[in-house]
Formats: structure tokens, C-alpha cells, sequence
């Protein structure tokens, strides 16, 4: 978020998205959530370092009048982490039935 304006730090050229919501929440509704945000599937802690480092160098950074330390922009990271849980047939075989999903915002 910069000067009113959110833009996708991993596809920059994307620019001014839309706050929505959907009205609900928990239950497999979104609930709030940014229009047309990118979202990357990474399967490593490196892949995860390597976006971060990608939508730190796509930040809008300047000083305000007060603070030379300041950056008057919000980067907000959604890191969602879905856990299979499994189930065994008769056979002894593990199949994937559903899956846990929880979500961590940073700002």
C-alpha cells in the first residue's frame, strides 16, 4: 500500500487493485482479499526467500517530512500453508481426503 494505492509487488505492472469482500468468512469463503493479487504456489524455503526478496525490490520507498527512516508504503505478506491430511485405506495405502489450511498476515 502506497499513497492510497495497492499494487502487486510480484507483478508490478499491475497496479491500483481493488479491496473486496465478500461478505462472509471462515468456511471456505474468501472473506476480504485484494483483486487479482498474485498468488505463488513455492515448495522450498528458498522459493519463499526468493519472492520476499522479489516484492522488497519492488516496494515504492520515500522519506517523509518527519522521519528519514520512514517509507510511507505497507508491504502486507499473506502466507497460507495447507496441511494434507491423509487417510489410510485397508490396504495400507495413504490417499489424500482433505486438507487444513491456515493463513499468517504480515505487515
Amino acid at each position: 500500500v502506497y499513497m492510497e494505492s495497492i499494487q502487486d509487488l510480484l507483478r508490478p505492472e499491475k497496479s491500483k487493485l481493488a479491496i473486496r469482500d465478500t461478505g462472509k468468512g471462515k468456511g471456505g469463503s474468501q472473506g476480504v482479499y485484494v483483486d487479482n493479487m498474485e498468488e505463488v504456489e513455492v515448495n522450498s524455503m528458498d522459493e519463499c526467500i526468493s519472492l520476499l526478496q522479489l516484492g522488497d525490490r519492488n516496494r515504492s520507498v520515500a522519506f517523509t517530512d518527519l522521519n528519514a527512516h520512514s517509507s510511507r508504503s505497507h508491504a502486507v505478506v499473506i502466507f497460507t500453508v495447507r496441511k494434507w491430511n491423509r487417510l489410510e485405506t485397508q490396504q495400507k495405502t495413504a490417499v489424500a481426503r482433505n486438507f487444513t489450511v491456515g493463513k499468517l498476515y504480515l505487515v
